[in-house]
């Protein structure tokens, strides 16, 4: 996912891509580079999780023996979520008002095209949808995990998928990925003499 890309947002929350803005001659600025900053999120009802240490028993862990370490997801209801990505960058398309003016003047510009504004690129990226109420994920770990826990931060890295059932989507530590952005819609007005159009956030 790249700022700029053009295409239309499906009922499933993909992007399908179609063309970029330079196929329409409209340019744009990036806003500089922020510090790295994280992105964490847990449904706040649906997932409990269970921490194992290596020597501890394996208790509700089906793929992780005595002598590993681990956590387990446990999900009671379709759609829960664990979202990991630390260390993100945000690249951003600076000035909204002047891609609107760029917009209103592409030629073949169709109505239900969105544009993408704004992208978080990610190191290191865990996520995980549960697909229906009963599902879990078991994580090993490769590292020796603290006994009061694990932050959802640490699961970006250092953790590999030892069993799941029942999940929608199922990415640990995965690298170099774009997993959240932000998309404008151009709207143009459905009466009155100014059909030029304005962005909105969709």
């Amino acid at each position: 996912m790249e700022l700029g890309a053009v295409g239309f947002l499906l009922q499933d929350g993909k992007f399908d891509q179609r063309a970029e803005l330079h196929d329409f001659g409209v340019r744009f600025r990036r806003k500089p580079r922020r510090a790295r900053t994280s992105v964490e999120y847990q449904s706040a009802a649906g997932v409990t999780h269970t921490v194992k240490l290596a020597g501890e028993e394996k208790g509700p862990f089906e793929a992780i023996g005595a002598a590993s370490a681990g956590v387990r997801f446990d999900f009671s209801r379709a759609g829960a979520i664990v979202f990991s990505a630390p260390e993100c960058e945000i690249d951003e398309i600076d000035d909204k008002r002047s891609l609107e003016r760029g917009l209103q003047g592409a030629k073949a510009w169709e109505a239900s095209w969105v544009v993408i504004t704004k992208v978080v690129l990610a190191r290191q990226t865990t996520i995980l949808v549960s697909g229906e109420r009963g599902a879990f994920v078991e994580l090993r770990a490769s590292t020796t995990l603290a006994p009061n826990g694990v932050d959802i931060a640490e699961l970006a890295a250092g953790f590999q998928k030892a069993k799941h059932s029942s999940m929608s989507i199922h990415l640990v530590s995965l690298g170099n990925l774009t997993p959240l952005y932000e998309a404008h819609r151009l709207i143009r007005p459905r009466r009155g003499r100014d059909q030029r159009g304005k962005l909105y956030l969709v």
